[in-house]
């Protein structure tokens, strides 16, 4: 049988890590190098590891570890294990069980992975997930994402009949939407949006302009107009080639009666069919204000409903590890 080998990534090897996420079955921007790069080198204590079947890379891992703990993802939305397509199953606990002894060797005690859900997959394939409940590996939580599937919207008449009206008032109502990197527009109402919530943006507005010059072309933003000012904004990330990611829409609530976001989702729904996509990841729903990390944000999931979204939940998994 042959081995399963480790090691933390080092610089020699960053071309063939790069290389790996494009082909394999489940990368996505949030396990590309050149993504995580945008953060300050003091932010993260990046530890990623890669995997060996003999001399193939066989799997990557993009992780950090702090006071001993490994986390995947750092940086990101999610992270977790990249494989190549039809991974095999015994391939798959031999990962895992080398992921614990690594970790039991250089004193690790907990491991959490949030992996990204199979729509971001080419091939249905859960044998990861599985090797790691197999390892005891418990699943902690899990987040409730709304995704789209694009091949059953082929135009306005496939969302609901109260969103196709609240369209028609953004259109009758003089709201035009543009393509733009002007990050800067979009930023103010970003940041007041968030405010209401009593959070942060994810980005500032110099780390958006930052990812935009180091993955040229993975950002796409929408702003919505009114007459001349702009009153709400949709900002795409390009996860892979198969699924696009909705990370932010946000609108001025003062101008809330144009209905400016249901006419950007739409737009963005179009724009993506155009471009090949299959999947539309509507993002996670929520609440900010409770104290479980799991309760959804009902209106907002209403909202995303009404769009054509279906549920799709971002799990997260821990292992805790006893060094004996």
């Amino acid at each position: 049988m042959s081995t399963i080998r480790v090691m933390q990534l080092s610089e020699e090897r960053r071309a063939e890590w790069e290389d790996f996420i494009c082909r394999a079955n489940n990368g996505t921007v949030f396990h590309r190098l050149s993504f995580l790069d945008y953060h300050p080198s003091e932010r993260f204590a990046f530890h990623h590891l890669m995997f060996y079947k003999d001399d193939t890379l066989i799997a990557a891992l993009p992780a950090s570890i702090t006071d001993g703990r490994l986390k995947s993802p750092a940086g990101a939305s999610f992270g977790g294990f990249v494989v190549p397509p039809r991974l095999d199953l015994r391939t798959a606990d031999q990962i895992i069980k080398e992921l614990l002894t690594y970790c039991h060797n250089i004193n690790v005690k907990e491991i959490l992975i949030t992996p990204p859900m199979q729509v971001y997959s080419k091939t249905f394939d859960e044998s990861i997930e599985y090797a790691m409940l197999y390892n005891h590996f418990r699943q902690d939580c899990a987040l409730y994402s709304s995704v789209i599937d694009l091949s059953q919207i082929c135009d306005k008449t496939d969302l609901s009949r109260n969103t196709r009206h609240k369209i028609n008032k953004a259109v009758n109502k003089n709201v035009r939407i543009a393509e733009s990197d002007a990050f800067e527009e979009f930023y103010p109402i970003l940041l007041k949006n968030k405010a209401k919530f009593g959070v942060q943006p994810t980005h500032t507005l110099e780390e958006l302009r930052r990812i935009h010059a180091l993955v040229p072309g993975m950002m796409k933003l929408f702003v919505a107009y009114h007459e001349t000012k702009p009153i709400a904004g949709e900002l795409l990330f390009a996860a892979n080639d198969r699924c696009i990611l909705n990370f932010y829409t946000m609108h001025l609530y003062e101008y809330r009666n144009l209905f400016a976001v249901n006419y950007l989702v739409e737009h963005a729904l179009r724009w993506s069919v155009q471009q090949g996509y299959r999947y539309y990841d509507y993002g996670v729903s929520a609440d900010t204000f409770s104290s479980d990390p799991m309760e959804p944000s009902w209106s907002l999931v209403w909202l995303k409903e009404s769009m054509g979204a279906a549920g799709c939940m971002r799990k997260t998994y821990s292992r805790t590890i006893v060094n004996k």
